[in-house]
């Protein structure tokens, strides 16, 4: 059965922090999600990019929307993205690829890549996807900047429209709200 995944990462070079957020949609229904990336003192867009696609590919199992023996199209704004894949990359570049790679070994399955264009404002649903995926990233991004330096990031307000937030992040938030 045909994934298509679509994930996204942001990136503060001030705090150094960095998130993601991921799409993923089957016959077998759709899972969002996102969260921040554990790679300190990261500022290789390529290398986060990749992080969050292999991370959206994981919540895209774990939920059940990709399951063995699938063909998954992973979709990104981010070009380097499918070079980090194949492991042409070095240092945490590696180390992302190993974690795909068995990924796809494991579970038998098989990807493309498909570059969207992002941030542009267009339209078709597979832009407004990537755009989604880009606020998820930002939300956990706003999360993660706030913990580190409060007094310079105010804490988010609102949830991105159907995203599943853990009822600690609620308790430590309280101000949050689901956005239209």
């Amino acid at each position: 059965m045909l994934v298509s995944i679509f994930s996204d990462a942001s990136l503060c070079h001030q705090t150094k922090a960095s998130s993601w957020g991921g799409w993923a949609k089957s016959a077998r229904g759709v899972a969002r999600g996102g969260g921040v990336l554990k790679f300190e003192n990261c500022l290789n867009t390529n290398t986060l990019e990749a992080a969050a696609a292999v991370n959206a590919l994981k919540l895209s199992i774990l939920r059940g929307i990709t399951v063995p023996g699938d063909s998954v199209l992973l979709q990104t704004d981010n070009t380097g993205v499918p070079a980090i894949l194949r492991g042409k990359h070095s240092g945490q570049g590696q180390q992302i690829a190993a974690v795909f790679k068995e990924l796809c070994a494991t579970h038998k399955l098989s990807y493309t890549w498909r570059h969207v264009k992002g941030h542009k404002g267009h339209k078709a649903p597979r832009f407004s996807v990537n755009t989604y995926c880009d606020k998820v990233a930002g939300f956990y991004l706003s999360i993660e900047r706030h913990q580190r330096k409060p007094s310079h990031y105010p804490p988010p307000t609102k949830i991105p429209y159907g995203l599943t937030v853990p009822d600690a992040l609620l308790a430590k938030f309280p101000g949050l709200t689901y956005a239209d």
